[in-house]
């Protein structure tokens, strides 16, 4: 999708969680495999030279997200992380997660369990909470420059989009109102998020800046 015009990708029935790499060229997804379950696949963004690069037949995969170099995509497998290669050459297992961001510098995965986000580093070890507020804490996305970690929480039984200041460990709620806030993703120059919302009736896309609702 760019500058306001939408190209459809034809890729295999059921395809979900799309994930560019970082120089724009290839687009990673999860799409049945052969035993029914989802695999990662990655293809060039035209869709062609597209190729399955894990096989798990019986344990679904989800969330693929990009190391910064595009050598590796790190993917949740049954409650668990996987740092897989692009190529599909090799796999590393880092623990249990769900829902991993690769950070822009590389060095650190962010992940959820399903009540807090965590870091850990991608070479593996322990794994160390970042957010500890009531609740669930779910879906983190990386800003650009790495130091907020944008996320979904229903801390206040709303379901808002919140950013993370990792420096200073402050918090903002980007969205306040009583719709489904989800999905959020930060824009290529940190300023704005990007995130999903039924505000409306239905399900779309939103834009709000970084900074929150009172900047």
């Amino acid at each position: 999708y760019l500058a306001g015009r939408r190209r459809v990708l034809r890729f295999k029935r059921g395809a979900v969680d799309p994930a560019w790499s970082p120089d724009g060229r290839r687009l990673a997804f999860v799409a049945p495999g052969a035993g029914g379950a989802g695999d990662v696949f990655v293809a060039d963004a035209d869709g062609t030279h597209r190729g399955r690069i894990t096989r798990t037949d019986r344990v679904a995969e989800r969330s693929p997200s990009w190391s910064p170099d595009g050598r590796h995509l790190v993917v949740e497998r049954g409650g668990r992380l996987v740092i897989v290669r692009a190529d599909g050459g090799g796999e590393r297992r880092l623990g249990p997660g769900l829902e991993p961001a690769w950070s822009p510098g590389g060095r650190r995965i962010a992940f959820t369990d399903g009540d807090n986000v965590y870091l850990v580093s991608a070479r593996g070890g322990r794994a160390r909470p970042v957010t500890s507020a009531p609740g669930a804490q779910t879906a983190p996305a990386w800003s650009p420059d790495g130091l907020r970690l944008a996320y979904v929480s229903n801390e206040t039984g709303a379901i808002d989009v919140y950013v993370l200041n990792l420096r200073s460990g402050a918090v903002s709620a980007l969205t306040a109102d009583p719709a489904v806030d989800g999905a959020p993703a930060f824009t290529t120059n940190g300023r704005g998020v990007v995130f999903t919302s039924n505000r409306s009736g239905v399900e779309l896309l939103w834009r709000s800046s970084a900074a929150g609702p009172t900047a």
